[in-house]
């Protein structure tokens, strides 16, 4: 079956009395409200009231055929009448912005042809479509953080571990004072524990620690290489 256009769509399917409750309701609305009963006075009713009007139309737009027949605004859609859901529902947030229907509720009370009518509501629901969002930029796609986990350990890429490991670590002081007390003051017996320790790595005839020569088995120059090497500091202890 050859799918038909949009102006074959609107005529086979005319809108005929399907506004004739919309009207009545804006007569009404005008002669509660002390207006004439003209399409001039919808420039001079109160908020509420406009709404409730501009709902009115929107639903009686839904109840016509041409509106589950016409194609959408928004192509996810199936057809008009769920662009007509979204507005209607966009209309009953008190956040819209009603004087974008005017030229459609003038349209429709005056009985104008269902081609022009049918074009203003394509119009409004246009005006009412949120563009398609944007992609995200690189960097809020996939997060990115660097870590020393993230480099191969290798004496060529220690220029580029440093810079990672300082971030990494944050800020650096020494000599702090009082800093001995704050975070380890309320360890009992730390200081006799730790001098008891350290008597054990200076005690025999071939120490783990010698005041004049430091550690036992330190590489002289300290370099990266020399202080990786496996190394049994213990002494086999």
């Amino acid at each position: 079956m050859a799918l038909l256009s949009k102006r074959e769509i609107i005529e086979s399917r005319p809108i005929g009395d399907g506004l004739n409750a919309f009207r009545d309701e804006f007569v009404f609305t005008c002669r509660s409200s002390g207006l004439p009963c003209s399409i001039q006075s919808v420039h001079e009713l109160d908020h509420d009231a406009l709404q409730n009007l501009c709902i009115c139309l929107i639903l009686a737009l839904q109840a016509l055929p041409a509106s589950r027949a016409l194609p959408p605004v928004v192509g996810a859609y199936k057809n008009l009448f769920n662009d007509l859901s979204r507005l209607s529902s966009s209309i009953n947030s008190d956040e819209f912005n009603l004087e974008r229907l005017l030229p459609l509720l003038i349209a429709a009370f005056n009985r104008e042809s269902d081609e022009v009518i049918w074009d203003k509501i394509y119009a409004a629901a246009a005006e009412t479509t949120p563009p398609p969002p944007r992609p995200p930029p690189y960097v809020e796609q996939t997060p990115y953080s660097c870590s020393t986990s993230m480099i191969s350990n290798s004496h060529e890429r220690r220029d580029d571990i440093d810079p990672v490991l300082k971030e990494e670590l944050g800020s650096i002081y020494t000599d702090v004072p009082g800093f001995e007390e704050a975070f380890f003051g309320e360890v009992k017996d730390l200081e006799k524990a730790g001098t008891a320790v350290f008597h054990r790595f200076i005690e025999g005839d071939d120490p783990l620690y010698r005041e004049a020569a430091g550690w036992r088995d330190w590489p002289q120059s300290a370099e990266e290489k020399q202080v990786l090497l496996p190394r049994d500091f213990a002494g086999g202890r």
